[in-house]
């Protein structure tokens, strides 16, 4: 009598001498082959089981696919276009723009009309200690306000504090406006790049 090629989980678990949990084992561990119809096909899985491999290749025949090996080759840098080299012409043509902006900045000076870093830090400096002396000289009216107190009052001593702080004022708008002046007095005249004055132009 020929031996059974298909049949239950049970028949298998005969067929291989082994018992019904181990063919279930089998059918989780993915060893169990079955048939479109659910049935265990014998020859495939004994194939399977001796291989331990997967039940699908075991049908194919054929060997599990190896990995081909990773290279460990640094990969190529990628690739960038390079820029065209700038042709004598342009070269020249940039140059000469520059060299017209640089003159352009050395005229705008010399007329006033740019300010340098360091002469508007200068003079931002002695329009603060100009403040600070304005400041500092408070104390000087601690008699007048404390003779306003006396006979005055609080009101005798508000109006005191608009006059000293009037005073102030107006000597702070003094000295700043005679440091202007200075500074006018001190910048070239409106002339060309040598500072020479350029006489007005008339029209016919």
């Amino acid at each position: 009598m020929a031996r059974k090629a298909f049949g239950s989980q049970a028949e298998y678990a005969r067929h291989a001498g082994i018992s019904e949990p181990a063919v279930s084992k089998l059918k989780r561990n993915g060893r169990l082959v079955l048939t479109s119809d659910g049935r265990v096909d014998f020859a495939a899985t004994d194939d399977a089981r001796r291989r331990g491999a997967d039940p699908s290749r075991a049908l194919a025949g054929t060997a599990p696919e190896i990995p081909a090996p990773v290279s460990r080759e640094p990969a190529d840098p990628p690739t960038t276009p390079l820029q065209a080299p700038m042709t004598f012409a342009e070269v020249k043509a940039e140059d000469a723009w520059y060299s017209a902006r640089l003159k352009q900045i050395d005229l705008e000076t010399q007329l006033g009309n740019i300010l340098l870093k360091d002469a508007v830090a200068e003079a931002e400096m002695t329009a603060a200690r100009t403040v600070r002396m304005s400041i500092d000289s408070l104390p000087g009216h601690a008699e007048e306000i404390v003779a306003a107190a006396t006979s005055g009052g609080a009101d005798a001593v508000r109006g005191v504090l608009r006059t000293i702080a009037r005073r102030i004022e107006e000597s702070l708008a003094s000295q700043l406006t005679a440091m202007a002046e200075e500074a006018d007095a001190t910048s070239p005249p409106d002339g060309d790049a040598d500072g020479q004055a350029v006489p007005p132009t008339t029209t016919a």
